[in-house]
């Protein structure tokens, strides 16, 4: 939905099947491959949160447009309040990342406020058998269907103030604060079969390349 953008999930395979060209209408996209991966069971918290007094409030996403300048596809939305307010324009790079380890996807998100916001992106963690730090700010755990699932999350330049860390056993974060009008952070998902002794040095060094 165009007033409630969330990535439910990932697909490998096939893109998609238009049975209906008429005109700018026709039937729904039918979504092809199969689902790699699925976020918080296919229903997803909100991605971005600002900072209130007494609680964090949830930020909607609304679709403004899609664009693929230079064969690099980005996203762009607005971050909403619970009033229709927007807070933060995002522009979203999403990419594959493969690695040696296992493949996965990467979104670079670039978010500006429309002001002085504590904004925030909030990742929640997928649950798990064992949870392990990765790197500075990363996890990977153990899923119950024996797989292993790595996040990392890299703040990768702000503007105007600071940025803080986020980091609990059930989420990933980095929020904007003291004045910081513009951030940078690439989010990392990688899907593995098995997580080796030298597991942490050696995905580090290839999402470096």
């Amino acid at each position: 939905r165009a007033d409630d953008l969330r990535l439910l999930g990932v697909r490998a395979g096939d893109f998609v099947r238009r049975s209906d060209w008429t005109g700018r209408g026709g039937t729904p996209l039918e979504p092809l491959g199969r689902v790699v991966w699925l976020a918080q069971g296919g229903d997803p918290a909100p991605l971005l949160q600002r900072r209130l007094a007494y609680r964090d409030e949830p930020l909607q996403a609304r679709l403004r447009a899609t664009r693929t300048p230079a064969g690099r596809p980005s996203i762009d939305w607005d971050a909403l309040s619970e009033s229709s307010e927007i807070i933060a324009h995002v522009r979203e790079f999403p990419r594959v990342v493969v690695t040696s380890l296992g493949t996965g996807f990467a979104r670079e998100l670039v978010i500006v406020t429309t002001g002085d916001r504590h904004v925030s992106l909030q990742q929640p963690m997928p649950a798990g058998k064992t949870q392990t730090s990765v790197g500075r700010h990363g996890r990977v755990i153990l899923r119950e269907d024996g797989l292993y699932e790595a996040w990392l999350l890299q703040l990768d330049s702000v503007t105007g103030g600071e940025a803080r860390e986020l980091a609990s056993p059930e989420h990933l974060g980095i929020e904007l604060q003291h004045g910081a009008t513009a951030a940078s952070i690439t989010l990392t998902t990688v899907l593995m079969a098995q997580w080796p002794e030298d597991g942490e040095a050696q995905l580090l060094a290839e999402l470096k390349r």
